[in-house]
């Protein structure tokens, strides 16, 4: 799997709720589950396997539902930057 799939991203995103609230790391993947529109975080892993371009996992991941859209976002630079700093930590 790749880190740059959205799964991975809302991964890290979870680990990272983890970290900064001091929860554990099922409950934080549970709370970004549930955020992105999903019933639990098996389900969440088992749509990826399945279909990894599903919108509710792009949505979750990037905030767009289609890919070509985020030429256009204003901060979609400096949103991939941050991703590939907190890869690096």
């Amino acid at each position: 799997m790749s880190n740059y799939s959205y799964v991975s991203i809302l991964k890290r995103r979870a680990k990272s709720l983890s970290r900064d609230t001091s929860i554990s790391l099922a409950v934080a993947q549970e709370r970004v589950s549930l955020a992105a529109g999903f019933a639990h975080f098996h389900e969440l892993n088992v749509i990826a396997k399945r279909k990894p371009d599903d919108p509710r996992l792009m949505k979750a991941a990037l905030g767009i539902v289609v890919l070509g859209d985020a030429i256009y976002e204003d901060d979609v630079y400096s949103a991939f930057e941050s991703e590939i700093d907190d890869l690096h930590l």
